[in-house]
């Protein structure tokens, strides 16, 4: 994530990925819940917020493509990851680390 030194906000991460399956829709959730930026301090901490399409994700799994002709010939979302509030006094390197696990649906 890029920090803004003007405005003092990080820019979002975001990519396309292909979501293809062949009889079933497609869910997805993050192991351990929502994620975030950290740098050691908990007081520091920068909440992520994750979504894939318009579906934002968490520890629930949640369709994120319905079974059907889209999904069987494939289809792209937008992962997007978007920093919360940065906290007044937050200073150091920050990091994350979490994992987004796909599934089929029903």
């Amino acid at each position: 994530m890029n920090y803004n030194l003007a405005t003092g906000t990080l820019a979002p991460l975001t990519q396309t990925y292909s979501i293809k399956s062949s009889t079933k829709s497609v869910k997805d959730y993050i192991v351990g819940g929502a994620a975030k930026l950290f740098n050691g301090v908990a007081a520091h901490d920068i909440p992520l917020t994750t979504t894939l399409g318009t579906v934002a994700l968490s520890d629930v799994s949640q369709e994120v493509a319905p079974a059907g002709a889209a999904t069987t010939a494939g289809t792209q979302l937008l992962l997007e990851i978007k920093p919360g509030a940065i906290p007044a006094s937050a200073s150091g390197t920050y990091s994350s680390n979490f994992t987004i696990v796909f599934e089929e649906g029903a």
